[in-house]
């Protein structure tokens, strides 16, 4: 008899149990249906009365939309599809689904890239247009999630190259005075310290006084260590 009774439970836990999961099942897959055929009122309701309020239905529904909105990020990556279209797909995500955690990530990962993208475009402006200082700052701010990202990392260190080079070939014609001033404007749009302040700059002054039968080669080999710096101080910016 005890025997027959444990079995019963055991029966009745079991069925319970599928019932439960059973449950489960059908509140998540009803919002996830529904809202991939576009009834998002639907899914909204169903999230909002069996779903937000339960961890396990939450989890499960969160493995259901990983792919989708994995996809999103996707083709916003790939430029298969604007800004606005990938703002406007995500969107649709928070407001039916708040609070859910994939949501909520890939919700703030598309706007780094979003952000990041348009780093990476204005860079290119920038350097089209001469404005290498700007450019380099844009690119450095480029993720590395972004599709751009080598590229960008590519840019920067192109710039460096063509800023030393540049300042070098301006010594070479005697343009001194415009070597400093475009080597010094480059590093102010880089945001990095100018390496011969204060001190530095008096000692500078000092050492160009005793070398003056000297001065044009001085102030040349000034210039080529002042754009080295910045490679320098680029890299670990």
């Amino acid at each position: 008899m005890k025997r027959k009774i444990a079995l019963m439970m055991s029966s009745v836990l079991l069925c319970a149990a599928i019932f439960g999961g059973c449950a489960t099942y059908d509140a998540v897959d009803t919002a996830f249906t529904a809202f991939n055929d576009g009834n998002i009122e639907k899914a909204q309701k169903v999230y909002a009365d069996k779903i937000k309020k339960d961890c396990e239905k939450k989890d499960s529904l969160e493995q259901l939309l990983g792919d989708n909105l994995e996809q999103i990020l996707l083709q916003y990556n790939n430029e298969e599809i604007t800004d606005e279209q990938a703002e406007a797909e995500m969107d649709k995500y928070v407001q039916t689904f708040d609070g859910l955690d994939s949501v909520d990530s890939a919700s703030v990962h598309l706007q780094e890239l979003i952000d990041s993208k348009m780093s990476f475009k204005k860079a290119k402006e920038y350097q089209d247009k001469g404005g290498y200082g700007s450019a380099y700052t844009f690119y450095s701010t480029v993720i590395d999630s972004d599709s751009n990202y080598n590229t960008a990392q590519e840019q920067m260190q192109q710039i460096l190259r063509d800023l030393e080079q540049k300042s070098y070939d301006l010594c070479e014609e005697g343009k001194y005075g415009e070597a400093i001033t475009r080597t010094i404007s480059i590093m102010n749009a880089m945001g990095i310290k100018y390496p011969m302040e204060n001190q530095g700059i008096m000692d500078f002054t000092f050492l160009m006084k005793m070398l003056k039968p000297h001065w044009k080669r001085v102030w040349q080999m000034h210039i080529i260590m002042t754009t080295s710096t910045i490679s320098i101080l680029a890299a670990v910016h």
